[in-house]
């Protein structure tokens, strides 16, 4: 994920009063803290903290690593719990608020209630991805791309892509440096040669890469590809309903859904979608 300088940010609630949340999501606004919008609670900040990672599922619940701090994760009504004193790299959670934790050398880890920890793999992921549905996405430095459901680990290539996404029901999108960009559904099929820097896929199979200066395209699971930005955008991720959420450095976080809205002037350093 793709990280920008923030300038300088004071949110309150008026600047969102009269502005719909397009999504379940959760935003890093680096010296000015967490901050999460749903629906039901509109905009809230969570944290003054600047988080190492950040990751939220459809109820509203986060996980976040916060440097010399721990992890933590924050759920309606029970507040902030500290899972352990050390930071996870990189976290997801799943909709029944299962934690995946990246603790690099010391391998990968899910947490859930009633369970506790259990180590899915002593090795170090470069990236991981995990769904709504819990299906996990993990590459590793030399071994390629695999994904983990009920079933445990599977090996989808035994190339490691440069960007990945996991939606439900193990639907991949993955970007192979010099050899574009892939869909993974019971079998590869390549979308475009050119390399996205940037992907992310939705449960119909539906496709979103940023390819920089090029602009971002959404590639629909028919095969159809629509530009919706011609120039870079910082981060960008399907919501709920489908629609995209964009960074864009210097002008905010917009919304696209056949009209192109602006959501927020300020730029997160990070964000991340619930979902469903």
């Amino acid at each position: 994920m793709r990280r920008a300088t923030v300038g300088t940010f004071r949110p309150t609630l008026e600047i969102l009063e009269d502005r719909q949340t397009p999504a379940t999501f959760v935003a890093d606004f680096g010296a000015a803290g967490l901050f999460r919008f749903t629906d039901g609670s509109g905009f809230q900040q969570l944290t003054p903290a600047d988080p190492l990672a950040v990751a939220i599922n459809e109820h509203g619940s986060v996980v976040a690593s916060f440097a010399g701090g721990g992890t933590f994760r924050f759920i309606d009504g029970v507040g902030w719990q500290q899972l352990l004193p050390f930071a996870a790299t990189e976290v997801g959670i799943d909709n029944d608020n299962r934690e995946f934790l990246d603790f690099d050398a010391a391998g990968l880890y899910r947490f859930a209630d009633g369970v506790g920890f259990q180590q899915l793999t002593p090795f170090d992921p470069q990236q991981i991805d995990v769904s709504g549905d819990g299906h996990l996405a993990a590459s590793f430095a030399g071994a390629g791309l695999f994904l983990m459901d009920e079933n445990g680990w599977g090996q989808l290539t035994p190339f490691t892509p440069t960007d990945f996404a996991v939606a439900d029901d193990g639907l991949v999108a993955a970007t192979f440096a010099g050899f574009g960009t892939w869909r993974f559904d019971d079998g590869w099929e390549q979308l475009t040669p050119f390399t996205a820097e940037d992907v992310d896929i939705n449960d119909d199979g539906d496709v979103i890469g940023d390819f920089g200066n090029a602009g971002l395209f959404l590639i629909e699971d028919d095969g159809d590809i629509r530009q919706l930005l011609g120039f870079n955008a910082q981060q960008s991720a399907f919501t709920e309903d489908d629609q995209v959420l964009t960074a864009i450095p210097g002008a905010g976080l917009f919304e696209i859904n056949g009209t192109f809205r602006q959501f927020l002037p300020f730029v997160p350093t990070q964000f991340n979608v619930a979902q469903d």
